[in-house]
C-alpha cells in the first residue's frame, strides 16, 4: 500500500507480490516494485503501470533508484554478478559493471553517484569497492599470462567486515552510507573511502535527507535522525 503522509490515507493498493518497493526520487510519485517476474514502475496517484522490465531479477539484489529519479540499478538472475542501469524514460538497459567475476560472486548492494560517474558496489565474495561506472581499462589476468581482461578504470576498496544490506549516496555525492549485517550503518567519504562514523542502534537501513543535513533510518529501537556530518543524534522515536 502507498500512503499519503499529509492525510494519512491510502493512495494506492497493489495486489502484486512485491519483494521490494521504492520511490524513484524524493519528489516523485512513481515507485518501482520488484516481483519474481520483473520490475514494475507504477504511478502512486493513479495506480497505472508506467513502465515494466520483464526480466527475472537476481534473488540477491533488489533495486536502487538513482538520486535524480531517472534510472534504477537492477540485477538479473541470469547475470547475478553483473549490474545494470534501467533508464525509466527510454527503457534502455545499460551495463554498469565488469563481467570478469564468477557468477557465484553475486551483487548484493550498490548505489550510483549523483553525477553518474562512480558506483559503490558490494559482491558476496569480493567485497565492496568504489568503481568507475561503465568505464573500463585493460588489465592482466595474472603475471606471466598473455591474456587480458577488462576492469574498472577506478577500483577503490571500502574496508569493512560484515555482509552489506544496503548502500546509499548522499545527494551531493560526497558521502555514502552502508548498512551491514549485525554491524549497523556506517558513513564513508565518497572520495577517499575512509570511514567517517558508525551509527548506533544497529539500523536496518538509512538514507540521506534531500538537503544533505541529516540521515534518517530505522533500527531495533525505533526511528532515528542523525547529523550527516558529525553523526550526532538529532532526535529519535522509540
Amino acid at each position: 500500500q502507498v500512503y499519503d503522509v499529509a492525510t494519512k490515507k491510502v493512495m494506492h493498493t497493489s495486489n502484486k507480490l512485491f519483494r521490494t518497493v521504492s520511490f524513484v526520487g524524493p519528489s516523485s510519485h512513481v515507485f518501482v516494485g520488484q516481483t519474481e517476474q520483473g520490475y514494475w514502475a507504477i504511478d502512486a496517484f493513479t495506480g497505472q503501470v508506467t513502465n515494466r522490465l520483464n526480466i527475472q531479477p537476481s534473488p540477491s539484489f533488489g533495486s536502487t533508484p538513482s538520486i535524480d529519479g531517472k534510472s534504477i540499478l537492477v540485477c538479473f538472475a541470469r547475470f547475478p554478478h553483473h549490474l545494470f542501469k534501467w533508464d525509466l524514460a527510454t527503457n534502455a538497459i545499460v551495463p554498469m559493471s565488469c563481467l570478469n567475476y564468477r557468477p557465484s560472486d553475486s551483487v548484493c548492494a550498490a548505489s550510483l553517484s549523483p553525477n553518474g560517474t562512480d558506483l559503490v558496489i558490494n559482491r558476496l565474495f569480493s567485497g565492496t569497492y568504489i568503481v568507475s561506472a561503465n568505464e573500463y581499462a585493460l588489465g592482466s589476468f595474472a603475471e606471466g599470462q598473455s591474456d587480458s581482461e577488462l576492469k574498472h578504470k577506478k577500483e577503490q576498496e571500502v574496508v569493512h567486515n560484515f555482509r552489506v544490506e544496503a548502500i546509499h549516496y548522499s545527494h551531493d555525492g560526497k558521502s555514502f552510507s552502508m548498512t551491514t549485517y549485525r554491524a549497523g550503518a556506517s558513513v564513508f567519504d565518497a572520495e577517499t573511502a575512509e570511514l567517517r562514523f558508525i551509527l548506533k542502534y544497529y539500523p536496518r537501513d538509512v538514507v540521506f535527507t534531500e538537503d544533505g543535513l541529516n540521515i534518517v533510518g530505522r533500527g531495533i529501537y525505533g526511528l532515528f535522525v542523525h547529523d550527516a556530518i558529525t553523526g550526532k543524534e538529532v532526535r529519535s522515536r522509540h
